[in-house]
Order: C-alpha cells, then structure tokens, then sequence
C-alpha cells in the first residue's frame, strides 16, 4: 500500500485509533467500510488473518459472559443496556484484532525496524543508549522465530513418537513443563554466542551504526503522514456533524 513502513504502520494505527475512538453509529459504519476495504485490497491475506485472530474469536465470547454477570452483580444497569454495551465493546475490539492483525500480515517487523534505523541513522546522534535497544529489538525479532520453530519441531517429533498418544491433558502439561526450559536454554546459549561474536568483530565501536539496506524517508511520506490522519479523522468529523 504504502512504500515506506513507518506510513504503513502510520496509517494502521490511525484507522485503529479511529475505530477506538467511535461514538456515533455513523462513524462505525464508515470505520467498517475502510476495513472491508482494506481486506478486499488485501484479500490474500484473509486466511491467514483469520487464523491469526481464531484464539480471540473463542475468547470474546467467554469475556461477554463475566463482562455481562460482573455488570448484573456490581452494577443497576438493564439488561438492554447492558448488552449493548458489551456488544459495542465486543465489535470494537473484534475490528482492532483484524485490523491489526491485516498489518501484522502484511508487514515485517524488520522492515519497519530497518526503517527506524534508518531515519535515525540520518539523524546522526552518537547515543549508545538508542543503539543498543535497537541491537536488542533485532536480536528479540530474530530469535523469536527460531524459537518458535524449535518448538513446532519438537512437537511434531514427540507426536511422531507417540509420546500425546493417550495421554492426559495435565500429562501433556507435564511434558510441556520438562521440554520448554531445554529450548529456552538452547537459545539462550546462542544469543550469548552470538554476543561474543559481536564483540570480537568490534561491534559498537562506531555509533550511530550503518545499514546494510536501508529504507530512505522521504518527502512525500511526511506529507503522507499529515494527510492519512487529516483524511480519516476529517471525515469521522464531518459523519458526527
């Protein structure tokens, strides 16, 4: 949609802000129509978002119910009110899940991490401080994933030899407590490998760091940054007169 990620990220949060921020049911109705806009342009992504928000999709109604008796039981509200309350709450968080998780989808947290660095690299500030979290947000989005395959494959290792078969939930409970440390620790050990690496090739040294590819920022995506919010809270201005 956009070139630049820091727009792109820009632009997300302003509709989730919009969404947030709904009051008339005007507004919502236009805030509904950006989204199924933006899922019509991205409609490739529609499987995986969904399978992105499918844990909420079970936990929504299971917030209702202790939403709906906490307000029986604490409250004097009807019961009219009171659904229409939660049901206002219920789309309103439903819509920033998917929103989000839209961007989520289409986007890499490297980029817009490289993008950062990027426009901070332009900057040329010699500040250890904002070097090192960016050193340490990189090292977070890199070995995430890994983690997150290790443990895939060491399901499907111990599924492929029987050791779920016919076991009970709290057993499985058991064998995820003994198997999670042992991952954890095998990637803790690399991250202390690679920080060794790091400050044998003198990492550091020279601050601010280059890049290796960056993501420029130009003109037109400041000008776009003023329009996106100016468009979009605009008309929410102009549905609520």
């Amino acid at each position: 949609m956009f070139g630049n990620p820091i727009v792109e990220l820009w632009f997300f949060l302003c509709v989730a802000f919009s969404i947030l921020l709904t009051n008339s049911f005007v507004v919502g109705l236009i805030n509904s129509g950006i989204i199924i806009l933006l899922f019509i342009i991205n409609r490739r992504c529609i499987r995986n978002v969904f399978l992105r928000i499918r844990p909420f999709l079970f936990l929504i109604p299971v917030m209702s119910v202790f939403y709906i008796g906490f307000s029986f039981w604490f409250t004097n509200e009807t019961l009219v009110s009171t659904l229409f309350v939660a049901g206002k709450a219920i789309v309103t968080l439903l819509l920033l899940i998917m929103v989000m998780s839209l961007y989520l989808e289409r986007n890499s947290s490297r980029d817009i991490l490289t993008a950062f660095r990027t426009l901070w690299r332009k900057m040329d500030r010699p500040w250890q401080g904002v070097e090192d979290f960016f050193l340490f947000l990189g090292l977070t989005l890199r070995f995430y994933p890994t983690f997150q395959r290790e443990w895939e494959a060491t399901q499907r290792a111990q599924q492929a030899l029987g050791l779920h078969q016919n076991m009970s939930r709290f057993e499985q409970i058991k064998l995820l407590v003994r198997t999670l440390p042992g991952i954890v620790l095998y990637n803790y050990r690399k991250a202390d490998e690679m920080a060794v690496v790091m400050k044998l090739r003198g990492f550091g040294q020279i601050v601010p760091r280059g890049v290796a590819f960056p993501v420029n920022f130009s003109f037109t995506d400041a000008l776009l940054m003023v329009i996106i919010p100016g468009i979009i809270f605009g008309v929410r201005f102009l549905a609520a007169v």
